[in-house]
Protein backbone atom coordinates (compact mmCIF):
# COMPACT_ATOMS: atom_id res chain seq x y z
CA UNK A 1 0.00 0.00 0.00
CA UNK A 2 2.04 3.28 -1.01
CA UNK A 3 1.51 6.06 1.65
CA UNK A 4 -2.15 7.89 1.33
CA UNK A 5 -1.45 11.24 2.42
CA UNK A 6 1.07 13.56 1.71
CA UNK A 7 2.14 16.91 4.27
CA UNK A 8 3.03 19.67 2.71
CA UNK A 9 3.96 23.26 4.53
CA UNK A 10 0.85 24.71 5.46
CA UNK A 11 0.20 21.26 7.36
CA UNK A 12 -2.56 20.68 5.70
CA UNK A 13 -3.27 17.00 4.01
CA UNK A 14 -4.68 15.58 0.73
CA UNK A 15 -4.65 12.14 -0.45
CA UNK A 16 -3.06 10.69 -3.06
CA UNK A 17 -1.96 6.60 -2.96
CA UNK A 18 -4.35 3.82 -2.42
CA UNK A 19 -6.90 3.46 0.17
CA UNK A 20 -8.32 -0.11 0.90
CA UNK A 21 -9.83 -2.46 -0.79
CA UNK A 22 -13.07 -2.97 0.89
CA UNK A 23 -13.67 -5.97 -0.83
CA UNK A 24 -10.86 -7.90 1.16
CA UNK A 25 -13.07 -7.48 4.65
CA UNK A 26 -16.65 -9.13 5.11
CA UNK A 27 -18.67 -6.69 6.58
CA UNK A 28 -21.72 -7.78 8.31
CA UNK A 29 -23.59 -4.82 9.60
CA UNK A 30 -22.71 -5.46 13.16
CA UNK A 31 -22.52 -2.45 14.95
CA UNK A 32 -19.78 -2.74 17.69
CA UNK A 33 -19.73 0.40 19.87
CA UNK A 34 -21.79 3.31 19.03
CA UNK A 35 -20.87 6.99 18.98
CA UNK A 36 -21.98 10.32 18.42
CA UNK A 37 -19.05 11.58 15.61
CA UNK A 38 -18.63 8.01 14.23
CA UNK A 39 -19.68 4.27 14.57
CA UNK A 40 -17.34 1.01 15.07
CA UNK A 41 -18.14 -2.12 13.48
CA UNK A 42 -16.77 -5.68 13.13
CA UNK A 43 -15.47 -6.39 10.00
CA UNK A 44 -13.45 -9.96 9.31
CA UNK A 45 -10.46 -10.01 7.01
CA UNK A 46 -11.08 -12.37 4.52
CA UNK A 47 -7.77 -13.75 3.90
CA UNK A 48 -6.90 -14.23 7.57
CA UNK A 49 -10.56 -14.53 9.19
CA UNK A 50 -9.38 -11.81 11.65
CA UNK A 51 -11.69 -10.00 12.90
CA UNK A 52 -10.88 -5.79 12.81
CA UNK A 53 -12.93 -2.98 13.67
CA UNK A 54 -14.27 -0.37 11.27
CA UNK A 55 -14.65 3.38 12.38
CA UNK A 56 -17.08 4.78 10.15
CA UNK A 57 -17.69 8.24 10.48
CA UNK A 58 -21.39 10.05 10.91
CA UNK A 59 -20.36 12.66 8.56
CA UNK A 60 -19.81 12.82 5.11
CA UNK A 61 -16.34 13.35 3.82
CA UNK A 62 -16.67 17.06 2.38
CA UNK A 63 -17.65 17.74 6.19
CA UNK A 64 -14.55 16.39 7.13
CA UNK A 65 -11.65 15.96 4.85
CA UNK A 66 -9.31 18.02 6.71
CA UNK A 67 -9.70 16.34 10.38
CA UNK A 68 -9.94 13.02 8.66
CA UNK A 69 -7.00 13.17 6.45
CA UNK A 70 -5.09 14.38 9.35
CA UNK A 71 -6.23 11.35 11.75
CA UNK A 72 -4.83 9.03 8.94
CA UNK A 73 -1.86 10.52 8.66
CA UNK A 74 -0.89 10.54 12.39
CA UNK A 75 -2.69 7.23 12.46
CA UNK A 76 -1.07 5.83 9.72
CA UNK A 77 2.88 6.69 11.63
CA UNK A 78 2.44 5.40 14.48
CA UNK A 79 3.53 2.02 15.20
CA UNK A 80 3.81 1.09 19.06
CA UNK A 81 2.39 -2.06 20.89
CA UNK A 82 0.05 0.03 23.26
CA UNK A 83 -0.94 2.32 19.97
CA UNK A 84 -3.91 0.80 18.40
CA UNK A 85 -2.77 -0.31 15.09
CA UNK A 86 -4.16 1.08 11.87
CA UNK A 87 -4.48 -1.20 8.94
CA UNK A 88 -5.99 1.41 6.61
CA UNK A 89 -8.39 3.97 5.29
CA UNK A 90 -11.04 4.28 2.71
CA UNK A 91 -13.38 7.99 2.05
CA UNK A 92 -16.76 6.00 1.77
CA UNK A 93 -18.01 3.19 3.91
CA UNK A 94 -19.00 -0.38 2.95
CA UNK A 95 -22.43 1.31 1.03
CA UNK A 96 -20.09 3.26 -0.77
CA UNK A 97 -21.99 5.74 1.18
CA UNK A 98 -19.66 9.13 1.29
CA UNK A 99 -18.82 8.46 5.20
CA UNK A 100 -14.80 8.01 5.89
CA UNK A 101 -13.97 4.89 7.49
CA UNK A 102 -10.47 3.30 8.90
CA UNK A 103 -10.38 0.18 9.86
CA UNK A 104 -7.84 -1.09 13.15
CA UNK A 105 -7.18 -4.22 14.75
CA UNK A 106 -10.17 -5.09 17.08
CA UNK A 107 -9.98 -4.77 21.34
CA UNK A 108 -13.45 -6.35 22.62
CA UNK A 109 -12.34 -6.34 26.07
CA UNK A 110 -13.72 -2.99 26.74
CA UNK A 111 -12.00 0.47 27.79
CA UNK A 112 -9.77 0.90 30.85
CA UNK A 113 -11.88 3.22 32.55
CA UNK A 114 -14.77 0.03 32.43
CA UNK A 115 -11.76 -2.36 33.50
CA UNK A 116 -9.98 -0.61 36.29
CA UNK A 117 -11.87 -2.23 39.31
CA UNK A 118 -10.50 -5.39 37.45
CA UNK A 119 -6.86 -4.79 37.81
CA UNK A 120 -4.50 -5.78 40.51
CA UNK A 121 -1.99 -3.42 41.24
CA UNK A 122 0.68 -5.39 38.91
CA UNK A 123 -1.83 -4.44 35.89
CA UNK A 124 -2.34 -1.02 36.75
CA UNK A 125 1.44 -0.49 36.92
CA UNK A 126 1.59 -2.33 33.61
CA UNK A 127 -1.03 0.05 32.07
CA UNK A 128 0.76 3.33 33.47
CA UNK A 129 3.73 2.31 31.81
CA UNK A 130 1.99 0.88 28.85
CA UNK A 131 0.66 4.71 28.22
CA UNK A 132 3.67 6.71 29.34
CA UNK A 133 5.68 4.66 26.73
CA UNK A 134 2.87 5.23 24.35
CA UNK A 135 2.86 8.95 25.04
CA UNK A 136 6.49 9.55 24.74
CA UNK A 137 6.50 7.59 21.46
CA UNK A 138 3.92 9.81 20.10
CA UNK A 139 5.36 12.73 21.50
CA UNK A 140 8.52 11.76 19.34
CA UNK A 141 7.37 11.83 16.44
CA UNK A 142 6.14 15.72 17.19
CA UNK A 143 2.30 14.80 17.81
CA UNK A 144 -0.10 15.94 20.50
CA UNK A 145 -2.93 13.75 21.83
CA UNK A 146 -5.76 16.03 23.27
CA UNK A 147 -8.17 12.98 24.65
CA UNK A 148 -6.14 10.73 26.95
CA UNK A 149 -8.64 9.37 28.96
CA UNK A 150 -9.18 5.96 30.75
CA UNK A 151 -12.10 5.55 28.10
CA UNK A 152 -10.17 5.95 25.39
CA UNK A 153 -7.46 3.83 26.30
CA UNK A 154 -8.69 0.12 25.30
CA UNK A 155 -7.57 -2.87 26.57
CA UNK A 156 -6.50 -6.44 24.91
CA UNK A 157 -7.01 -9.70 25.54
CA UNK A 158 -3.91 -9.64 28.32
CA UNK A 159 -5.32 -6.02 29.97
CA UNK A 160 -2.94 -4.34 28.73
CA UNK A 161 -3.28 -0.88 27.51
CA UNK A 162 -4.07 0.35 24.17
CA UNK A 163 -4.14 4.11 23.34
CA UNK A 164 -6.86 5.10 20.76
CA UNK A 165 -9.17 8.13 19.66
CA UNK A 166 -6.89 10.08 17.29
CA UNK A 167 -9.80 12.67 16.48
CA UNK A 168 -8.53 15.94 18.32
CA UNK A 169 -4.59 14.44 17.86
CA UNK A 170 -2.66 16.98 16.10
CA UNK A 171 0.75 17.99 14.77
CA UNK A 172 3.03 20.11 16.83
CA UNK A 173 3.77 23.65 14.69
CA UNK A 174 7.25 24.30 15.21
CA UNK A 175 6.81 27.83 15.80
CA UNK A 176 4.92 27.42 18.52
CA UNK A 177 5.78 26.20 22.20
CA UNK A 178 3.19 23.50 23.20
CA UNK A 179 5.39 21.80 26.50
Amino acid sequence: MKKSLRRTKELHYSFCGNQINKKKFIFNNELFVSGKKSNVYIVTEVETGKECAAIISNSLIDFVIKSFSQKVAIMRMLKYPSIINFIGFSESDFLYKPNPMIITDLYSNGTLQSNLSKLNNTKKMINILGIAFGMNYIHQHKIILRDLWCSNILVDRNMYPIISNFNSAQFVNNDLEYF
